[in-house]
């Protein structure tokens, strides 16, 4: 047998053994079928002993799970002369807008359940105890009427300035609430088509806000203590982010489109309520990706050896949108995202160049006013603003400056308190821009100028918010940016003017 195998192709080896030697071929094919007999009886065996088992197997295998890198920051020293980088977005886990984790607390569908004491949400950027000495997720955020923080307001209670901040604050957010689109945007121009009944409301602003203008709107729920997961507006602040993602380009992280001079700045802005809603709830894995995409954003537009202004890129640098980005920055920072270093360190060196002796804070270079749009120069002066020193002092605080080391952080207070909030509308003064800046850099301050600018801002804010028909719970947009940003600018705004003392912890300087 064995000869004649070698004499046979081999190809032809099979068919050989088959056609001369019959019997092993049955031997084969009988063994192959007690195999399977034998597998058929196991498997029947397994089923019986077990009634819940399912009848179907499937086989699948394990995901692979990706190391998440952040993107690489490189930390240098070299100020002011700091060389750019790009900053690749890291590949992390796609936003599932229909995720359906079950809220810890609250009811959507009970928008008078608000809590009385401390929310749950914490605060967006603060300290993490008593005398810790850094920029973290606050442990105390959240509304406290009367008590440690509300009582720089006045008592709480329906009677006191606490009592009183409250009810604006709450007014203010259902309003907010009731002219939230379903898509979960703030319509700068339409949003009185929700105003089904009466007569609507008036204020319209500029479409191409509407992410810049959401962003703000987000903020102020974020700041009562609303998140993802928790809180009475929990559905709000959901689909606010979900439309907020859904602006974003998926190439390079911008929200929204550049059909506007100040595309960067509503960046900017959306950035900061993405941050803290993917902080605040908890570092919630299907907001990373976003969150960090717009913070790269962030580090691709800053100029060379310098800060940001209205285009990327476009070597021209202001105060006012270098405020938003730090704060986008140090939110980031905060809830442990990856952040360029050394952008926050240029925009120390740009604040040093901007501030005089005095501590005011210039615009464009030393000496120069706040920006007006134009033709509103002469309606709301310069001389009746602060908005940059406290956009600065604001910042100086929040990156950690002590005023000690600082010497313009002291007289940049008392240049503020020079000119505290008063809402008149013959005079030009009003500019609640300036009002939000200057409440979070005064409540750093604290002591008494802070209880000074606290009451001031209090009775500019609670006389003057509306009272009847649609419009209650809103404020007239009626201050140099209010036809850009309309009645939900102006509302988002000064809500967030109110929500100062406890929306930011105090940085500490272990004193």
């Amino acid at each position: 047998m064995s000869e004649a195998l070698e004499t046979v192709p081999q190809e032809q080896i099979g068919k050989k053994i088959a056609t001369q030697s019959p019997w092993v071929l049955i031997a084969i094919l009988l063994h192959v079928a007690g195999v399977a007999v034998a597998s058929i009886m196991y498997y029947a065996r397994e089923s019986s002993t077990d009634d819940t088992a399912p009848t179907e197997i499937t086989v699948s295998t394990a995901p692979v799970v990706e190391q998440i890198l952040p993107p690489e920051i490189v930390d240098r020293e070299e100020v002011p002369k700091l060389k750019d980088q790009d900053i690749t977005p890291s590949d992390l886990t796609e936003f599932d807008p229909d995720a359906t984790d079950e809220p810890e607390q609250g009811d959507p569908t009970e928008l008078s359940n608000l809590p009385s004491g401390d929310t749950t949400g914490g605060s967006a950027i603060g300290v993490t105890g008593p005398g810790h000495h850094g920029i973290a997720p606050s442990t105390h955020g959240g509304r406290k009427p009367g008590g440690k923080y509300g009582s720089r307001f006045g008592k709480g209670g329906k009677g006191g300035a606490g009592g009183r901040v409250n009810e604006a604050i709450t007014a203010g957010l259902e309003w907010l609430r009731k002219h939230q689109d379903e898509d979960g945007r703030w319509d700068c121009e339409k949003f009185m088509k929700h105003d089904k009944e009466g007569e609507p409301c008036t204020g319209a602003g500029s479409p191409v806000n509407d992410v810049g203008v959401s962003g703000l709107a987000l903020l102020a729920f974020l700041g009562e203590g609303n998140t993802m997961k928790i809180g009475t507006y929990r559905e709000v602040v959901r689909k606010g982010v979900k439309w907020i993602i859904e602006q974003q380009n998926q190439d390079n992280g911008l929200i929204g489109q550049n059909a506007s001079s100040a595309y960067v700045y509503s960046h900017a802005i959306a950035t900061v309520a993405l941050c803290e809603a993917y902080g605040l709830s908890d570092n919630l894995r299907s907001l990373k990706k976003p969150a960090q995409s717009a913070i790269n954003y962030i580090a691709q537009a800053r100029n060379p050896y310098g800060v940001w202004r209205y285009q990327p890129r476009d070597n021209d640098n202001d105060t006012s949108i270098t405020g938003w980005m730090v704060q986008a920055l140090l939110s980031a920072k905060a809830f442990g995202l990856a952040y360029d270093d050394a952008a926050l360190k240029a925009s120390i060196v740009w604040f040093d160049g901007v501030t005089d002796a005095t501590g005011a804070s210039g615009y464009l270079k030393v000496g120069d006013g706040s920006s007006r749009p134009v033709g509103k120069q002469a309606k709301f002066p310069q001389s009746k603003t602060e908005a940059l020193t406290a956009v600065v002092l604001l910042c100086r605080y929040l990156m950690e400056q002590d005023p000690k080391d600082c010497k313009t952080m002291g007289p940049a207070a008392e240049t503020i308190m020079r000119k505290p909030p008063v809402w008149d509308p013959n005079d030009g003064s009003i500019d609640m821009y300036y009002w939000y800046y200057a409440s979070y850099a005064m409540y750093q301050v604290g002591g008494s100028q802070w209880d000074a600018w606290a009451r001031k801002m209090t009775d500019a804010a609670v006389k003057t918010q509306l009272k009847d028909g649609n419009p209650k719970g809103s404020w007239d947009p009626i201050d140099p940016w209010g036809e850009d940003g309309g009645r939900v600018y102006s509302t988002a705004i000064m809500v967030l003017c109110l929500e100062a003392y406890y929306r930011y912890g105090k940085v500490s300087f272990g004193r």
